[in-house]
């Protein structure tokens, strides 16, 4: 999944695309190996201070395609005491990995948030949602399109979000490479 360099036409965008677009490289690193993160958020991107590193963090709650030994342990290795937004609850006090909600809320793509699995749309659905926070500055994308929001954005952001933040995974980028 590229961001297209046409998309740069304010001051500060160019930063906020190279941002992106290396946690989109990393992404497809981490899924290529068959991984899934499942809790992709601004907490978990590390940027060095003179911005020329860019590092995914935190990977607590990685789902291991056919990896065993998440059933067995993820009710010990994803609960943060410090951190109420990390969420694991399936009510029936099992630690089912097929259906325990694990990840931050905000930014929990639609089918974590229903419990169903999570692969690397569901990863890319939070990218996009971090895309959005860093042109816009605003929490979710409502109604508008954030060319619509008088941020000068330009238009062709549009299409990249709304692919990026669709609600069925089907209708989404497959792979960010």
């Amino acid at each position: 999944m590229q961001i297209d360099l046409l998309l740069l036409d304010v001051d500060g965008v160019l930063v906020r695309y190279q941002r992106a677009q290396r946690v989109l490289q990393l992404l497809a690193r981490v899924h290529e190996v068959g991984l899934v993160h499942c809790d992709i958020k601004p907490q978990n991107v590390l940027i060095s201070w003179d911005m020329s590193n860019v590092k995914i963090a935190d990977f607590g709650l990685v789902n291991a395609a056919g990896a065993e030994w998440m059933d067995t342990q993820v009710r010990s290795t994803v609960i943060n005491q410090d951190e109420e937004d990390t969420l694991i609850d399936d009510g029936s006090g099992t630690g089912s990995r097929s259906r325990a909600i694990m990840g931050t809320f905000a930014f929990m793509s639609p089918e974590q948030k229903k419990g169903q699995p999570a692969d690397a749309r569901s990863d890319l659905y939070a990218v996009g949602l971090m895309v959005f926070r860093m042109l816009t500055g605003l929490e979710s994308p409502g109604m508008k399109r954030p060319s619509e929001l008088g941020l000068g954005l330009n238009m062709g952001w549009d299409a990249w979000l709304i692919k990026t933040l669709e609600e069925n995974p089907a209708d989404r980028f497959t792979a960010a490479a």
